[in-house]
């Protein structure tokens, strides 16, 4: 899986969105590739993009997802990417060098959420877990459900969604949980990694069948 960055020449602030935008759209792309029921038949080949004012100002290789969409997340001027086989590359946003790698010891199937100084991600058991920048583990918390999508931290607490659609609020100090909420899914869904979005204070999150939510991030 290669990590790439791309500048539309204007501000700091949309070259971040940017980076993060093409870097999950192509796990995305990726990740449909590889659902089952698309048996051997290969997407076709996107169009080039010819616009001059949007350009690749770096990639990177930053190992292999296992058909899981492990989206990348920005810290402090470095950019978070997770393999499956459990390697998390921290690399330079300016110029994509590796400035320093985790080996999480984990097969890792959400992921990454990342503030300040905690690194979180899922695991195929079902737990999130959280790192310090150094890489030493802070805490597992087990859920009841296979975490595809990438946790959230927020206003001292993490996010996680299970594929079976409940999100979980865990305190950010120690992984404890606050509240889970849960809504009945219709009798055929598809297995979905999609993420929640947090806006002041607010979870937002779609469901089958086209609802969005929207959950106070306190007290759920």
């Amino acid at each position: 899986m290669r990590l790439s960055a791309v500048s539309s020449g204007s501000s700091s602030s949309v070259r971040r969105a940017s980076l993060i935008l093409m870097a999950g759209g192509t796990l995305a792309l990726a990740g449909c590739s590889w659902i089952p029921w698309f048996g051997d038949k290969k997407l076709a080949a996107l169009p080039a993009v010819t616009d001059s004012a949007i350009s690749v100002r770096w990639s990177a290789s930053v190992g292999s997802p296992k058909g899981f969409l492990l989206q990348p997340a920005l810290g402090d001027r470095v950019v978070y990417a997770a393999a499956h086989g459990g390697k998390l590359t921290v690399l330079d946003e300016a110029g994509g060098r590796t400035v320093s790698s985790i080996d999480t010891k984990l097969k890792l199937t959400g992921g990454v959420g990342v503030q300040d100084d905690l690194i979180v991600v899922g695991n195929d058991k079902g737990e999130v877990v959280a790192f310090d920048a150094s890489g030493r583990t802070l805490w597992k918390s087990a859920l009841e459900g296979e975490l595809l999508a990438p946790p959230q931290v927020a206003q001292g607490a993490v996010i996680a969604r299970t594929a079976d659609g409940r999100l979980y609020a865990l305190n950010r100090s120690d992984g404890k949980r606050r509240w889970v909420f849960t809504r009945t899914a219709p009798p055929l869904t598809l297995r979905s990694g999609a993420p929640v979005t947090i806006v002041r204070g607010v979870i937002y999150a779609g469901f089958p069948a086209g609802r969005v939510v929207a959950i106070e991030l306190e007290s759920g």
